[in-house]
């Protein structure tokens, strides 16, 4: 074979093989890392965002629409059910007891708490995303607001509202560690924020559109990034940041269940993923 026609076929090779990888990497599967095995729990969830246990291991979802046609939904043996309905773009959950709170990206109220019968209003929240549970049984929100978010601390019964920090720029998700540090994320920046009492630290992660975080009970804590596209479940530990499922799309909230295994809402996919391995 002539040497001209060889450089020919070993570039078109090398062509083919990077588009392939481009290919696989845009429209293949999520990639666990060591140790993780990831299967479809639930699909067919249009714009799933948040996800949440009950006491009882019931798992509660919220499906992230606009104009009044998002939902809040249980998965049940046999499928799931709509628990909720005309909610306008629901987004984080938080179980406190026997009360589940929603929190909402557009307007005011914020935050809503739903006790199987009748809701409550939050009016001082608004545009609430992330949201979890204080060590001293009051409540985190974030608001995904511009330039003038902030970091709340919400007494769940009499409704007073604290501002532990401000200003936000799109802020994402919140978390509180089991020492009882604060810690938060803001969609612009690529680090993960410690709030302490000197201030904010800023944790260098380079983190892309980080979204969720939830703090586990042995102090790590769980990053999604909400990329459309080569998304990432993250773990911080120790210092260290490390990459646990590469090629999500979209994902956003991740929780551990009652069987160990996380469980990951993956927007873009309208489905749950499980992994077990943690």
């Amino acid at each position: 074979m002539p040497l001209r026609r060889r450089r020919l076929y070993l570039t078109l090779a090398a062509v083919l093989a990077v588009a392939a990888f481009v290919l696989f990497m845009l429209l293949g599967p999520p990639l666990p890392g060591k140790g993780l095995v990831c299967e479809i729990e639930a699909d067919g969830l249009d714009n799933v965002a948040a996800l949440a246990f009950d006491s009882n291991g019931a798992l509660y979802a919220t499906l992230e629409r606009t104009r009044h046609l998002g939902e809040l939904v249980r998965f049940t043996v046999t499928g799931r059910e709509v628990v909720l309905s005309g909610l306008d773009k629901p987004d984080g959950l938080l179980w406190r007891g026997d009360t589940l709170f929603i929190t909402s990206e557009i307007g005011d109220p914020g935050l809503t708490a739903f006790d199987g019968h009748a809701t409550r209003a939050y009016h001082g929240v608004q545009q609430g995303e992330g949201i979890a549970l204080a060590a001293d049984g009051r409540l985190l929100v974030v608001e995904d607001r511009k330039t003038d978010g902030r970091l709340l601390r919400v007494d769940p019964d009499s409704g007073d509202i604290d501002v532990l920090h401000e200003p936000l720029a799109n802020a994402e998700g919140v978390c509180a560690s089991p020492d009882g540090g604060i810690w938060f994320v803001e969609k612009g920046a690529s680090s993960l924020s410690h709030l302490t009492a000197r201030g904010v630290q800023a944790i260098e992660g380079e983190l892309v559109h980080p979204a969720f975080l939830n703090c586990l009970a042995d102090g790590s804590i769980l990053v999604t990034e909400d990329r459309n596209r080569f998304g990432r479940l993250i773990r911080y530990r120790d210092g260290r940041f490390e990459t646990l499922i590469r090629n999500l799309r979209a994902p956003q909230m991740a929780v551990v269940g009652t069987d160990g295994a996380l469980y990951i809402a993956e927007q873009n996919r309208d489905r749950v993923l499980r992994c077990a391995g943690l």
